[in-house]
Parts: structure tokens; sequence; C-alpha cells
């Protein structure tokens, strides 16, 4: 569908949440990370229970992330202290404070920033009566988990709270029609009078397309990264977003 093909305005948006609208403030992946530390535990003979050593650092990093956005420094480095002694790891000394220097840079490293612009531009758009929900694929941190990252980034406001399909939670991962109709329900907009924003086409781009929604790329988050010729508009800023939808939206109040 085109943007010509488009008729009636844009009652709603969903919008996808890793590199769309949550941003990691480092500069080095998280899995990269994440392997360099298993490894080097590895080296030294020292084994991890896997399932409960992420489900632990999944809470340590959301305590973590929480107390560094309320400015207490101290506390969220006890997170990282209460982690390692979680793990009954027989650590000396020395290795005990190079764990804790590798989680607090993986800490650091988590998505706990919006994208710039956003905040900005959801609250705009929830200004002009637009409903906004999120559709999202979930891997290894939960839906409520990532919830209470947007909570942090000042973002979980703007979303309805049953318009927030989670993978994990409704039973369908994008690119499946049926997690974008779970939100598109809760919202009550027909796709053909909604927008979807995320960065990937296979899971956000053609999926989007397929049900009439109008398609929306975002690479702002993404060094380097051209957009593709299947999206109905490619966004590199969010402050671009009310203006592009402005044609197709409600006017301005």
């Amino acid at each position: 569908m085109s943007l010509r093909d488009r008729s009636g305005p844009v009652e709603a948006v969903t919008f996808d949440v890793g590199l769309t609208l949550l941003s990691r403030p480092g500069r080095v992946p998280r899995r990269r990370l994440s392997g360099e530390l298993t490894a080097w535990l590895q080296e030294r003979g020292l084994r991890l229970e896997i399932d409960r050593y992420r489900r632990l650092r999944s809470e340590a990093a959301l305590a973590f992330a929480r107390l560094t956005a309320e400015g207490r420094e101290h506390e969220a480095s006890k997170a990282i202290d209460d982690l390692v002694t979680s793990l009954e790891l027989d650590l000396t000394d020395r290795d005990g404070a190079e764990v804790r220097r590798r989680l607090e840079l993986l800490f650091r490293d988590y998505p706990t920033r919006p994208a710039d612009g956003a905040v900005d531009a959801l609250r705009r758009l929830r200004e002009r009566g637009v409903k906004l929900g999120i559709v999202s694929n979930r891997s290894g941190r939960p839906g409520w988990m990532t919830r209470q990252y947007l909570e942090i980034c000042g973002l979980a406001c703007f979303f309805e709270p049953a318009a927030i399909a989670w993978s994990d939670e409704v039973g369908w991962r994008k690119p499946d029609p049926r997690i974008f109709l779970v939100a598109l329900r809760a919202l009550g907009t027909a796709p053909q009078r909604a927008a979807h924003v995320g960065d990937s086409v296979k899971r956000d781009v053609v999926p989007a397309r397929d049900l009439g929604m109008l398609a929306i790329q975002y690479v702002g988050l993404r060094e380097g990264a051209g957009g593709s010729r299947r999206a109905d508009i490619v966004m590199r800023d969010y402050r671009e977003l009310p203006a592009m939808l402005r044609q197709y939206g409600r006017p301005e109040r």
C-alpha cells in the first residue's frame, strides 16, 4: 500500500521497543559483554547455572537502572554486590572485583534511555488525540520487565495499558499479524487507520504493510542504516514523526 492509496486519518500508532523506543547508552553490544563475562568465568573453572544466572542478572539490571535513574549510585552498586553474592561463586577478592566491574559495564549498556526526541513526539501525538500502543517481541527480557524500563525512561505513561502486546504474554511473535491485531483491537482501531513504527523490515515494515497499516521504518538508532523501499516512510528522527503523520492524522488543535 502506498501513501496515496490511504484514506482517512491515522487514529492510532503502535511501536516496536528495541532500537525503536529504547536506545543503549553504551557503544559495546550487550551480548558481547555478556559473552566475555561468561568466558572469563569459565576460564577460571567457574560454572554458572545459566537459567538462574539470567533471571538474577535481569532482576539486578532492572534494579541498577532504576536506582541509577534516581541518582542513587551507591545503592545501584549494591545491586551488583548482591547479585555476585547470590551467584555463590568461589571468587578471590581480586576476581570478585573484576566480576563487579564487568557487570557494571554490562548493566550500563542496557537500554535505559529513550530514543532522542521520542518523549516529545509521543506527548504531541497524545495531545492530538492519537492512541498509542506497543507491539514487541520478547526473548531474554520478559514483557513485565521491559514495561518497567519504559517507566524508568518516562515512556510508559503514553501507551494504553491494554494495547501493549508483548510476544511472551500474547503468544505470538512478529511478523505474525495476530500480535499486531491484539494491540489494534485494544485501541479500537482498524489497521487502515493505524501506523506502526519499528526498525526491522521483516518484523515491522512487512507485516504492518500487509495488514494495511502505514509502515514507518525508524533507522535513527542503527548507525549508517539506510531505509527500505518497502517502508511507506523512513524516519531518522522522532522530531519528524508528528509532521509526517499530520497530513494523515487529526489536525493540530
